[in-house]
């Protein structure tokens, strides 16, 4: 007999879904186990279940003829008593078969539970979180609930009670749902297995190692299948992050079909730099043209694309936002699944397309005009940040000393062009150790530097040699970024190292590389210029890792102009 129904039911923290389209049944004597990774909505569900929480929509029933016993992770036993007149003043409360002495078979609980003869005595306002918990769960056993739903009961119990509890929830005639992230525990009470993830619940029969058995088996299953289609998954990626509005097809994450690029920076240059509301605008002006000119010259039609990846973080809000609303509508209207790809991963990425050999684990330096990351690639999309930024981004420092030295937007180019006519040891700029972090960077104090030698030169009267002052910059920078980068590689032992991000196009710093990675017996991955700078091509190899890993956005993907890297 199904004593508990549940369909379709939803749950969302505010745009944060936590349960989708949950169904399923419970019947009369099931011992089930609650299985998911932390976060994952299993403590929602019960709470739900025992009506402390409400549902956003679906069906719930539970038959009302149910005696119900739910322990939660940290259950407050009231009262101000002893443990013993606690427990044993609600002996009317038992439920024991005939002929059993409710006050002895509650102290004999008690004592299996942990309990000795002194804590009999002690008042329960004394005891901790975890032995009143224990105490709640003590007294919804002599209870003797028709469905137990017990949230982590094992947390706080010794190897004996642990035994003791095993024993007694297989011999239990009830219905059990119990949460636990003990398997062995699981092992031995448990018929059947809930498990939550990605918001959603599957069922299976049999116990936990029967479960991981069977979870096994369907993921080699899937991985055939994707084998099997993994020459067809066609990727859409589209990039608007800052001045560039971008969409490209991409095969397999590596096979580039096409890749539409449409540039602002003549209309910035204007200001010396880039003008968000300029550029969020001309982002709606040119979006629609640049996907459909993506898909027109990879010869394909937004029917034949299997998911349509976008960035949503870190860049400039207003921009982010046209990509994203964008993507979302056109997810909505095609019904193809939409990914969130950050950034810094699409920049990360692009090295996989020119360099197909390339895979997890490599150390990648990320420097552009809005970011300077050292980033150790554990998996795709498994990211250890080791070192970034505390001020200015490589890039940013660019951009204002072209401006101070009369070189103009966008500065990274020019200073790199200029300084090969220049002399890089002509003056010392300082090179910043950041004594908080073995890996991180300081441009800031450098840019200064160079600001406060233009200053000094025009108050003497000095000629100011611009390709000697870039160069000499240039230089400063190159080895701060070839210095951290490589201790890195020392450390953690890497063979393969990766640059991306615009600066990664600069000339000077991608030879001090390749010498660096030499020397060292290094394989030094960089991508064409064309990939280093702001593209969809990227944006859609991050998204063909995440959309065969499972990972989905919904609509209420959002845009996050200081979105983290994890």
């Amino acid at each position: 007999m199904s004593i508990i129904s549940v369909s379709k039911l939803n749950k969302s923290y505010g745009i944060s879904p936590v349960l989708t389209d949950i169904s399923f049944h419970v019947n009369e004597g099931d011992k089930i186990g609650i299985v998911g990774a932390n976060g994952a909505g299993k403590s929602t569900l019960i709470k739900i279940l025992n009506d402390e929480l409400s549902p956003d929509s679906g069906e719930l029933y539970i038959n009302k003829s149910i005696s119900i016993g739910y322990l939660k992770q940290q259950d407050q036993f009231p009262g101000g008593g002893t443990v013993r007149e606690e427990i044993l003043g609600r002996k009317d409360e038992f439920r024991l078969p005939e002929g059993i002495d409710p006050e002895k078979w509650g102290l004999s609980m008690l004592q299996k539970l942990g309990f000795d003869d002194d804590y009999l005595s002690k008042n329960v306002g004394l005891l901790s979180g975890g032995e009143r918990t224990r105490l709640a769960l003590a007294l919804m056993l002599l209870k003797n609930p028709s469905l137990l739903m017990l949230d982590e009961p094992t947390n706080h119990l010794d190897i004996a009670s642990l035994k003791w509890l095993e024993q007694h929830l297989k011999s239990y005639r009830g219905t059990l749902l119990v949460i636990s992230h003990d398997r062995y525990f699981l092992d031995k009470i448990c018929s059947r297995i809930f498990e939550v993830e990605n918001h959603r619940l599957a069922a299976y029969e049999g116990n936990y190692s029967s479960y991981v058995e069977k979870k096994r088996k369907n993921y080699e299953v899937a991985l055939r299948h994707h084998e099997k289609q993994q020459k067809e998954i066609l990727i859409l990626g589209i990039e608007s992050s800052c001045d560039e509005t971008a969409a490209s097809v991409v095969k397999n994450g590596r096979e580039v079909l096409s890749n539409v690029i449409s540039s602002q920076i003549d209309i910035h240059t204007l200001y010396g730099g880039v003008v968000p509301e300029i550029a969020s605008r001309k982002h709606i002006e040119k979006i629609n043209q640049v996907v459909t000119a993506a898909l027109d010259n990879a010869s394909m039609k937004i029917e034949e694309i299997d998911s349509i990846a976008v960035t949503y973080g870190p860049g400039l809000i207003g921009p982010l936002l046209t990509g994203v609303s964008f993507a979302k509508g056109l997810s909505f209207a095609s019904g193809l699944p939409l990914v969130g790809v950050h950034h810094i991963e699409g920049h990360i990425s692009a090295n996989y397309i020119e360099n197909k050999e390339l895979e997890p684990e490599f150390i990648c330096l990320v420097v552009s005009g809005g970011h300077t990351h050292l980033v150790r690639v554990v998996d795709y999309g498994s990211y250890e940040i080791l070192g970034m930024t505390q001020d200015d981004a490589a890039g940013e420092a660019f951009d204002k000393v072209a401006r101070a030295i009369g070189l103009g937007y966008p500065g990274g180019p020019k200073i790199d062009k200029i300084s090969k006519e220049g002399n890089p040891d002509a003056i010392h700029f300082p090179r910043a150790h950041v004594a908080a972090g073995e890996y991180d960077f300081s441009f800031s104090g450098l840019k200064s530097s160079v600001l406060n030698y233009l200053n000094s030169m025009e108050m003497k009267n000095e000629k100011i040699v611009t390709a000697d002052v870039a160069a000499s910059f240039q230089k400063a920078v190159v080895d701060v970024l070839v210095a951290n980068a490589m201790a890195a590689v020392d450390k953690y032992g890497e063979k393969k190292f990766a640059l991306a991000g615009g600066v990664a196009s600069n000339s000077a710093l991608r030879a001090a590389m390749e010498k660096a990675c030499a020397e060292r017996n290094v394989e030094f991955y960089r991508p064409s210029p064309v990939l280093c700078t702001d593209n969809a091509a990227m944006i859609a190899a991050a998204g063909y890792y995440d959309f065969i890993r499972g990972k989905r956005a919904g609509l209420d993907l959002n845009a996050v102009a200081n979105l983290k890297l994890k």
